[in-house]
Formats: structure tokens, sequence, C-alpha cells
């Protein structure tokens, strides 16, 4: 839908109520920016300033008063005005055409659609992109980043990820920095934090390592500092903010693998995004085993034959695709 679908959305809703389904469309465009919230206040505030050249006019009053009339004693005495509704419908659209203006003018940060670039990475390699205002991305594997054409001609430097990256924001007091994700919008001004957003994962995850950052999701907001991170659940429509040690933020971008007092089943869904392959824990109890380890180069081969030798578990790869853990049971370290 459009900024005028909406504009009528709004001015229904302040006439006669919206239908749930009407509600719920207003309700996600006011939800997915603040852009669009503001652009909501702008039109209700034109609106009200604009109501008295449109009288209102109770129908169902009117529709009684008519019928009333009609069953009297006496036949009503009918007066016939002829109106030219072409006048009123140009009358209509140019009122509108002014609103939908005035509008415009009145915010300075309404920007024309634009053309996206992307930049994507395959199942197993890591890029870094150098965004044009200077900010410095790191997409991990398998991820994928869009922002506009003409990046630093718009109001605020708005991208889109789906996967994981770890940003270095150019600082620019003038010009916030989003990140749009599945679930989660994050807004900084200048700082260093790392967003997990990939498809299908229970959580997605933004970890602040500088800075200050606001994360909105799930008609939630949060505003984050340095040790903090805040995890989002699609499914569960929550949003959960703790400490957390950013020592290990972002250490994908560094060669090879390091694994810090990881559970071992969140440790095989690491293992599967990371080089594209179903890794499965067969015994379930082995899923809270924890493990610690660094591989100066990322080679699966080498973290399954560590797994046998600390945990004694036996990875069976005799299926195409798939490697799966056996036996096993937990060790210390």
């Amino acid at each position: 839908m459009n900024t005028e679908a909406y504009f009528f959305l709004i001015d229904k809703k302040r006439r006669e109520g919206l239908t749930p389904d009407e509600q719920r469309q207003l309700e996600s465009w006011l939800q997915a920016s603040e852009q669009n919230r503001a652009t909501a206040a702008d039109i209700g505030a034109l609106l009200d300033a604009t109501a008295p050249l449109v009288p209102e006019v109770n129908v169902p009053a009117e529709l009684a008063a008519f019928k009333k009339r009609l069953h009297a004693d006496e036949a009503p005495t009918l007066t016939v005005v002829h109106r030219n509704p072409r006048r009123w419908m140009w009358a209509a659209a140019g009122i509108f055409a002014i609103l939908v203006c005035a509008v415009w003018m009145l915010r300075p940060d309404a920007e024309p659609e634009a053309t996206w670039l992307q930049v994507a990475t395959a199942v197993e390699n890591d890029r870094r992109v150098d965004l044009p205002d200077g900010t410095v991305v790191w997409l991990n594997h398998h991820s994928k980043l869009e922002y506009r054409d003409g990046f630093t001609n718009f109001r605020e430097r708005r991208v889109r990820l789906t996967g994981e990256a770890y940003f270095e924001v150019q600082k620019n007091t003038g010009k916030s920095f989003i990140v749009e994700a599945p679930g989660v919008t994050t807004t900084v001004l200048g700082t260093a934090f790392n967003v997990d957003a990939y498809e299908g994962q229970a959580y997605n995850t933004v970890t602040v390592r500088e800075g200050r950052v606001r994360v909105e999701g799930m008609g939630k907001k949060a505003e984050l500092t340095a040790g903090e991170k805040a995890d989002v659940s699609i499914e569960m429509g929550s949003m959960e903010v703790s400490e957390t040690n950013t020592d290990a933020v972002a250490e994908w971008r560094k060669p090879g693998l390091t694994f810090r007092d990881v559970q071992l089943g969140a440790l095989v869904l690491q293992l599967s995004d990371r080089f594209g392959r179903q890794i499965r824990l067969e015994d379930g109890a082995m899923a809270n085993c924890r493990y610690t380890a660094h591989f100066p180069k990322a080679d699966l081969d080498a973290v399954l034959a560590n797994l046998e030798s600390v945990f004694g578990l036996k990875a069976d790869t005799s299926e195409a695709g798939v490697v799966r853990l056996r036996g096993g049971q937990c060790s210390q370290q």
C-alpha cells in the first residue's frame, strides 16, 4: 500500500473506525519505522486543520428523518437541487492533493523510492563491505546486506540484513544508521555492534560492543549500551535484554573457529550453518554439555575429530550431506 492508502485509513479511523483487517494493516505500517509514525502524525494534524472545510453528516439521523417524512399524512414537498458531480469529484481530489503535498512539504525526510544494492556471501565465506559513508560491515557466511543507491544522499542511512553482520558505524549525528532485520530494527548514531538474524533461528540477537543502540522488535523497544544484548523471538513475540561478555562478539570475522563455553546443542546448529551440512546430535542428553576450543582454520573434520576425543562421540558421515554424532558423555575439559 502507498501513502495515499494509509491517508484514507487514518481518515476513516477518525471518522467511523476500521475493520480488524484494516486496523492490522495500519498498525503494521506504523510499527515499520519512525518515519511512518511521523507521517501519520502530520496527516492527523492536517485533518484537524481542514476539518471545518468538510462538514460532518449524521447519516443515520438524516435517514430516519427522511423515513419519517415519507410516512407523514401529507406528502412531502421535494426540492430537487441539481449539482454537477464532476465539480465535487474535482473538489475532493483537489483537497486530497493539497493535503498530500502539505504532508510532503512539512516532512523534509520524506524520500522517494530508491534502487537497493545487494551484497551476499556464500555458505562458507565471509566478506568485508565498505559503505559509502565510511561504515565498515563484516558480513558473515550465508548472509545478505542491502543498501540504497546514493546511500549518503538520504536523511537516514538505512540497510537491510538477513543473516549475521558486525558493524563499525561511522559517526554522523545528523544521520541515524538503521539496520532492518527479520523481526528487529536497530538504530544508532555511531557504534560497534553485531546483528545475528539468520532466517529460521529461534532468536535474533543484537549485541553491542561499543556505544549505544536502540532496538525495536515485536512491539517493544530497548536501549542497549556496551556489554548488553537483546534476544528477539519472532515466534514468541518477545524481547529479552541481558548483559553479555563481548570478547567473543563477531569472532567469526577472524580466521579459524573459536568456541567459548558453548553448549553442544547450540554448537551443532552453528556448525550446520557454517558448513552447509546437517549436523545432528543423536543423544539429546548431550545437548547441555559445554565445549571450549579454538581451531586456526575453519576445518569441520578437525572439529569433529576433537569432539570425538573430548566427549567420546562417534561422527557418522555415511549419509551425504549429513553428520550424525552418536553416543558420548559430558566430560571436564
